[in-house]
């Protein structure tokens, strides 16, 4: 019977890895992270669409460098947001995925810094990312203005926003490549193996528990009877 049952076992052990490891897959190191802000409807969408690219505001996973994005002042409504932005009666809520396939977000605000005058405003266009990563996931974002240039913006015109992107490890302040300096970037995004394990040691444990019943109640005294 344990020849029959020890066969099952280890595809369920198996199983069960394969579905731990993929719900919990973590980000590749690389790996896009796309914006998302709320919108004047109290929704969640697309972060700042840059108009150099059409690409929404995006981070790579653990990658540091440099983020440029021109926003469109193409309406009264839109010139209305951003001057509501600098005087603080609006905050610009955005957050990340903290993994992939996950419905869980890391929280973060895009805070601008100038004063609205009349049909103009005057803008700093210099902003800081920073982003703490760890095990393929996002724990923390914060974005902040620099003090730089001004940038002078009117309906019609573009906002533009850029600064540097910095990733740190884990709750630290350590740089981001220092963690995986020995695992290499494959081993980013990989699932925890301790977890794993004891995804593993639970499923074994039922089903030998599941098996043992199973012989003890049906098998056993069939087994019996035909004796």
């Amino acid at each position: 019977i344990m020849q029959l049952l020890l066969p099952l076992l280890l595809l369920v052990c198996f199983f069960c890895i394969a579905c731990h490891a993929d719900s919990d897959r973590g980000y590749k190191m690389g790996e896009r992270i796309n914006v998302q802000c709320l919108t004047a409807t109290g929704t969640w969408g697309p972060g700042p669409v840059c108009h150099e690219s059409g690409d929404t505001l995006a981070f790579a996973y653990g990658r540091d460098g440099f983020s440029a994005c021109a926003i469109p002042v193409e309406s009264p409504a839109a010139y209305s947001w951003l001057a509501s932005l600098l005087t603080l009666d609006k905050s610009w809520v955005c957050r990340v995925p903290m993994m992939p396939e996950r419905e869980m977000y890391i929280p973060f605000h895009l805070t601008l810094w100038g004063g609205a005058e009349g049909n103009h405003m005057h803008i700093n266009n210099h902003m800081n990312f920073v982003l703490h990563g760890e095990d393929g996931r996002v724990i923390g974002v914060a974005a902040y203005p620099v003090r730089d240039r001004f940038q002078f913006v009117a309906l019609g015109s573009l906002c533009m926003i850029h600064g540097p992107v910095k990733w740190f490890l884990k709750h630290s302040f350590r740089d981001f490549g220092y963690g995986y300096a020995l695992m290499g970037d494959s081993m980013a995004g990989a699932p925890d193996l301790g977890l794993m394990l004891l995804w593993c040691g639970i499923c074994v444990t039922a089903s030998l528990l599941t098996a043992a019943l199973a012989y003890r109640f049906y098998l056993r005294p069939r087994l019996v009877k035909k004796m």
